[in-house]
């Protein structure tokens, strides 16, 4: 019996010390060995921003008109297609619902079963 117990408290210590190194060593040999799962494009010069400032007629300044921080032009090619099919996705959910309620109602008032 007493043999039995202390089997046990050995496999329970060492499962609960084994399993958590394992995971450790595990995911830190992933990250050191491991390629990334793409390739970073290359880096490209930032524009600096484009500053208007606001003079009144005495030449002082009344306002400053800032463009974005930082403006990267993009090709359409350089957009992946995952992004343009998340847009359309978020996109699509607010528009169908209306637009089909339209053409379904514009459909039964045309249609020649309901004269």
């Amino acid at each position: 019996m007493l043999r039995s117990t202390f089997r046990a408290a050995v496999c329970v210590a060492v499962c609960s010390v084994a399993a958590p190194v394992t995971v450790l060593v595990t995911v830190i040999a992933a990250f050191l060995f491991l390629p990334l799962p793409a390739t970073l494009p290359e880096a490209r010069a930032v524009q600096g921003s484009i500053v208007s400032h606001v003079l009144d007629k005495d030449g002082n300044e009344i306002a400053v008109f800032r463009e974005f921080e930082q403006h990267l032009p993009v090709q359409p090619q350089d957009i992946p297609q995952v992004l343009k099919n998340a847009v359309v996705a978020s996109e699509d959910g607010p528009f169908w619902p209306t637009c089909a309620a339209r053409a379904s109602s514009r459909a039964a008032r045309r249609s020649p079963s309901s004269t």
